[in-house]
Protein backbone atom coordinates (compact mmCIF):
# COMPACT_ATOMS: atom_id res chain seq x y z
CA UNK A 1 0.00 0.00 0.00
CA UNK A 2 1.46 3.57 -0.93
CA UNK A 3 1.73 6.01 1.49
CA UNK A 4 -1.03 8.12 -0.29
CA UNK A 5 -3.30 4.95 -0.33
CA UNK A 6 -2.65 4.45 3.41
CA UNK A 7 -3.28 8.44 3.83
CA UNK A 8 -6.56 8.19 2.06
CA UNK A 9 -7.10 5.05 3.81
CA UNK A 10 -6.52 7.22 7.49
CA UNK A 11 -8.90 9.78 6.64
CA UNK A 12 -11.39 7.92 5.78
CA UNK A 13 -11.58 6.13 9.40
CA UNK A 14 -11.15 9.35 11.01
CA UNK A 15 -14.03 10.63 8.84
CA UNK A 16 -16.08 8.04 9.95
CA UNK A 17 -15.15 8.21 13.54
CA UNK A 18 -15.76 11.67 13.67
CA UNK A 19 -19.54 11.42 11.80
CA UNK A 20 -20.96 9.48 14.75
CA UNK A 21 -20.94 12.41 16.42
CA UNK A 22 -22.21 14.87 13.61
CA UNK A 23 -25.79 13.85 13.59
CA UNK A 24 -25.68 14.67 17.42
CA UNK A 25 -26.01 17.96 17.00
CA UNK A 26 -28.41 20.44 15.40
CA UNK A 27 -25.40 23.12 15.10
CA UNK A 28 -21.88 21.30 15.14
CA UNK A 29 -19.80 24.68 14.79
CA UNK A 30 -18.43 26.55 16.80
CA UNK A 31 -19.94 29.95 17.29
CA UNK A 32 -18.86 33.60 19.39
CA UNK A 33 -21.82 32.59 21.66
CA UNK A 34 -19.12 29.96 23.47
CA UNK A 35 -15.84 29.51 24.46
CA UNK A 36 -13.79 26.98 21.92
CA UNK A 37 -13.86 24.65 24.88
CA UNK A 38 -18.07 24.56 24.24
CA UNK A 39 -20.07 22.70 21.70
CA UNK A 40 -24.22 22.91 21.13
CA UNK A 41 -25.76 19.87 21.67
CA UNK A 42 -29.30 21.13 21.04
CA UNK A 43 -30.77 24.75 20.52
CA UNK A 44 -30.77 25.12 24.08
CA UNK A 45 -27.83 22.80 25.30
CA UNK A 46 -24.53 23.16 25.16
CA UNK A 47 -21.69 21.05 26.49
CA UNK A 48 -18.36 22.90 28.14
CA UNK A 49 -14.71 20.54 28.55
CA UNK A 50 -14.20 19.64 32.02
CA UNK A 51 -11.49 21.30 33.38
CA UNK A 52 -9.75 18.73 35.87
CA UNK A 53 -8.06 15.71 34.50
CA UNK A 54 -9.91 12.65 34.85
CA UNK A 55 -7.78 9.72 36.73
CA UNK A 56 -6.81 7.97 33.20
CA UNK A 57 -5.26 4.57 33.77
CA UNK A 58 -2.53 4.54 31.46
CA UNK A 59 -3.30 1.53 28.74
CA UNK A 60 -4.38 1.12 24.54
CA UNK A 61 -7.60 -0.05 23.56
CA UNK A 62 -8.86 -1.36 20.32
CA UNK A 63 -12.00 0.98 18.81
CA UNK A 64 -14.32 -1.15 16.85
CA UNK A 65 -16.44 1.35 14.85
CA UNK A 66 -19.33 -0.70 12.56
CA UNK A 67 -22.81 1.11 11.00
CA UNK A 68 -24.78 0.48 7.68
CA UNK A 69 -21.76 0.12 4.78
CA UNK A 70 -18.41 0.78 7.16
CA UNK A 71 -16.76 -1.32 9.76
CA UNK A 72 -13.59 0.14 10.89
CA UNK A 73 -10.61 0.01 13.97
CA UNK A 74 -8.84 2.58 15.43
CA UNK A 75 -6.27 2.20 18.76
CA UNK A 76 -6.42 4.85 21.06
CA UNK A 77 -4.21 5.59 23.72
CA UNK A 78 -4.85 7.57 26.82
CA UNK A 79 -3.47 8.51 30.49
CA UNK A 80 -3.55 11.66 32.39
CA UNK A 81 -0.89 13.34 34.44
CA UNK A 82 -1.88 16.24 37.23
CA UNK A 83 -4.04 18.86 35.35
CA UNK A 84 -3.26 17.54 31.46
CA UNK A 85 -4.92 14.39 29.65
CA UNK A 86 -2.56 13.30 26.62
CA UNK A 87 -4.42 10.93 23.80
CA UNK A 88 -3.11 9.02 20.69
CA UNK A 89 -4.91 7.73 18.24
CA UNK A 90 -3.34 5.28 15.37
CA UNK A 91 -4.20 2.50 13.14
CA UNK A 92 -4.10 -1.14 13.86
CA UNK A 93 -1.15 -1.00 11.92
CA UNK A 94 0.71 1.49 13.95
CA UNK A 95 0.06 4.49 11.78
CA UNK A 96 -0.33 7.79 14.12
CA UNK A 97 -3.48 9.51 13.28
CA UNK A 98 -3.96 11.89 15.66
CA UNK A 99 -2.55 13.03 19.14
CA UNK A 100 -4.74 15.45 22.00
CA UNK A 101 -3.66 17.32 24.74
CA UNK A 102 -5.86 18.78 27.01
CA UNK A 103 -4.78 21.09 29.79
CA UNK A 104 -7.98 22.08 31.41
CA UNK A 105 -7.76 25.14 29.48
CA UNK A 106 -6.72 24.69 26.15
CA UNK A 107 -7.57 21.46 23.89
CA UNK A 108 -4.61 20.89 21.38
CA UNK A 109 -4.51 18.45 18.65
CA UNK A 110 -2.31 17.70 15.87
CA UNK A 111 -2.30 15.01 12.94
CA UNK A 112 0.00 14.29 9.73
CA UNK A 113 -3.97 14.40 8.27
CA UNK A 114 -3.57 17.89 8.84
CA UNK A 115 -7.14 19.88 8.84
CA UNK A 116 -9.63 16.85 7.88
CA UNK A 117 -8.62 15.37 11.01
CA UNK A 118 -7.60 18.26 13.56
CA UNK A 119 -10.76 20.41 12.91
CA UNK A 120 -13.10 17.13 14.24
CA UNK A 121 -11.34 16.73 17.54
CA UNK A 122 -12.93 18.47 20.39
CA UNK A 123 -15.91 16.31 19.47
CA UNK A 124 -14.42 13.08 19.64
CA UNK A 125 -12.79 15.05 22.91
CA UNK A 126 -16.04 15.52 24.12
CA UNK A 127 -17.43 12.06 23.60
CA UNK A 128 -14.23 10.62 25.36
CA UNK A 129 -15.23 12.97 28.50
CA UNK A 130 -18.18 11.67 28.55
CA UNK A 131 -17.30 8.13 28.68
CA UNK A 132 -14.14 8.29 30.48
CA UNK A 133 -14.99 11.39 32.92
CA UNK A 134 -16.42 10.47 37.01
CA UNK A 135 -20.56 11.33 36.12
CA UNK A 136 -20.48 13.91 38.68
CA UNK A 137 -17.49 16.01 36.93
CA UNK A 138 -18.54 15.14 33.92
CA UNK A 139 -21.94 16.42 33.80
CA UNK A 140 -20.97 19.80 35.29
CA UNK A 141 -19.76 20.63 31.54
CA UNK A 142 -23.49 20.57 30.66
CA UNK A 143 -25.19 24.28 30.20
CA UNK A 144 -28.93 24.96 29.89
CA UNK A 145 -31.43 21.82 29.85
CA UNK A 146 -32.14 18.94 31.94
CA UNK A 147 -29.14 16.16 31.24
CA UNK A 148 -28.55 13.04 33.43
CA UNK A 149 -27.35 9.64 33.13
CA UNK A 150 -30.11 6.78 33.87
CA UNK A 151 -28.91 3.35 35.70
CA UNK A 152 -29.87 0.14 34.80
CA UNK A 153 -27.35 -1.81 37.36
CA UNK A 154 -28.85 -5.05 37.06
CA UNK A 155 -28.07 -5.36 32.72
CA UNK A 156 -25.12 -3.17 33.57
CA UNK A 157 -26.60 -0.16 31.03
CA UNK A 158 -26.44 3.09 31.51
CA UNK A 159 -27.83 5.93 28.98
CA UNK A 160 -26.71 9.95 28.58
CA UNK A 161 -30.12 11.78 28.52
CA UNK A 162 -30.36 15.45 27.28
CA UNK A 163 -34.06 16.28 27.94
CA UNK A 164 -36.03 13.36 26.87
CA UNK A 165 -33.72 12.61 24.28
CA UNK A 166 -30.83 9.62 24.97
CA UNK A 167 -27.55 10.22 23.30
CA UNK A 168 -25.75 7.43 23.85
CA UNK A 169 -25.83 4.19 25.80
CA UNK A 170 -23.36 2.21 27.22
CA UNK A 171 -22.76 -1.51 28.62
CA UNK A 172 -20.32 -3.44 29.49
CA UNK A 173 -19.83 -7.07 29.05
CA UNK A 174 -18.75 -9.64 31.18
CA UNK A 175 -15.58 -9.44 29.33
CA UNK A 176 -14.89 -5.97 29.88
CA UNK A 177 -15.56 -4.88 26.45
CA UNK A 178 -17.57 -1.14 26.62
CA UNK A 179 -20.17 -1.69 23.62
CA UNK A 180 -21.64 2.26 23.08
CA UNK A 181 -24.77 2.56 20.77
CA UNK A 182 -26.20 5.51 19.21
CA UNK A 183 -30.06 5.72 18.96
CA UNK A 184 -31.63 6.27 15.41
CA UNK A 185 -27.64 6.19 13.90
CA UNK A 186 -27.45 2.05 13.71
CA UNK A 187 -24.02 3.03 14.78
CA UNK A 188 -22.33 0.83 17.44
CA UNK A 189 -18.77 1.69 19.03
CA UNK A 190 -16.91 -1.58 21.18
CA UNK A 191 -14.06 -0.40 23.52
CA UNK A 192 -11.90 -3.38 24.33
CA UNK A 193 -8.52 -2.99 26.96
CA UNK A 194 -5.47 -4.09 24.74
CA UNK A 195 -2.55 -5.92 26.73
CA UNK A 196 0.54 -3.83 25.90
Amino acid sequence: MTYFSQKKRLSKIFLILSMIFLPLFISGCITNQQSSSCMSITENVWYCFAPDAAPLQPGLQMVHVKGVGFEERMIFQMESKDTTVSMAVVSPIGQPVLSLEWNGKLLTSQSILGDIVTRHSRRLFMFVQWLKWPEEQMLKGFRGGFVHWHHEQSLHIRRLIVEDRTLLEEKIKEDGEHVITLPGFGITVSIKDLAE
